[in-house]
């Protein structure tokens, strides 16, 4: 069998690339136990492109409130910085991307704290309701105190 048959064309592989670039824009934003990370990425000519990056501390022992406001931080400084609107006056994120290129196409988070989630289980079916919430407890970083 020739090269040619067992190889994609050009335009086959170029094809390929653009499906997997599906949104223009891209905001990530990773929470960890102390710092929350924003990144703005745009794809051009068929390639994620980092656009612009921040990071603001937070005190886990702040609770949600100190996360929330570090998010909205770390997205205002991108803001800035790209001098384009990415949270809405009531400090969401804008989504998809507007006429005006004020938000994103699509918002990534991610979230890892060191401290385990203590989870008690409960359930009216050991054998099922239970069950399924020891899977999904596993899926998560917790531990399990009883069930």
């Amino acid at each position: 069998m020739s090269a040619e048959h067992i190889q994609p064309s050009v335009l086959e592989a170029e094809l390929y690339r653009e499906s997997l670039i599906r949104a223009r824009s891209l905001l990530v934003v990773d929470i960890r136990d102390q710092n929350t990370r924003a990144v703005l990425f745009d794809a051009v000519d068929n390639h994620y492109r980092l656009i612009a990056a921040a990071s603001k501390m937070f005190r886990s022992t702040t609770g949600d409130q100190g996360i929330i406001h570090s998010v909205q931080a770390a997205i205002n400084e991108i803001e800035l910085v790209t001098n384009r609107e990415l949270l809405s006056a009531d400090r969401l994120p804008i989504l998809p991307t507007r006429v005006n290129g004020s938000g994103v196409d699509d918002l990534i988070v991610t979230l890892l704290m060191s401290d385990q989630i203590r989870a008690l289980l409960a359930g009216m079916v050991n054998e099922l309701s239970v069950s399924s919430a020891e899977i999904l407890a596993y899926t998560t970083y917790s531990k399990i105190l009883a069930k």
